[in-house]
């Protein structure tokens, strides 16, 4: 757990360190005004918000679309496990949502933005997230979130996750 943790932590320091770099100093293209910061935050804040509206109206197909999933660069860790991309986690999200699920409720009570340039950017955050299936069984959790986003068309979508939370 602790050398997955460090391996996405050290990826997303090299990222920021080297992604606005060439050989002779900053790349001009790279370069983020005031404006384009605040433009790429409140994006991905909106992103955010879609994903626990899609999740609180029980949308699959809305969770689905919050991720990079079919991108090649695209993982997601939650706890000890490390879902698959592309149809896999697709059909993995879908029947999750079809399996008798009575209501879900993902708040999020933290959310940071650091844009890294035109195209990356990282956030750290936490939600709470209750789960109440059609048998009564309830799960309640609190999640702490990393997810480094990547622009994808004007869209901002999660290129590389790491939940956590305790059972």
């Amino acid at each position: 757990m602790k050398t997955k943790l460090f391996s996405l932590i050290a990826f997303v320091a090299i990222l920021f360190q080297f992604s606005c770099q060439t050989k002779v100093g900053i790349n001009p293209d790279c370069a983020l005004t005031a404006s384009d910061s605040t433009n790429i935050i409140n994006a991905v804040l909106s992103a955010t918000e879609s994903f626990a509206n899609a999740n609180n109206q029980l949308n699959a197909k809305g969770v689905i679309n919050f991720w990079c999933y079919n991108d090649p660069d695209f993982i997601i860790f939650e706890n000890s496990t490390i879902h698959p991309s592309g149809e896999i986690l697709e059909k993995g999200v879908t029947e999750f949502y079809a399996a008798g699920i009575d209501s879900t409720s993902l708040n999020w009570t933290k959310r940071d933005v650091i844009p890294l340039s035109k195209e990356f950017a990282q956030l750290t955050g936490e939600y709470n997230f209750y789960l109440k299936l059609n048998s009564g069984d309830v799960q309640n959790v609190h999640v702490f979130y990393s997810a480094l986003f990547k622009e994808i068309t004007g869209n901002w979508k999660a290129l590389r996750v790491h939940e956590s939370y305790s059972e």
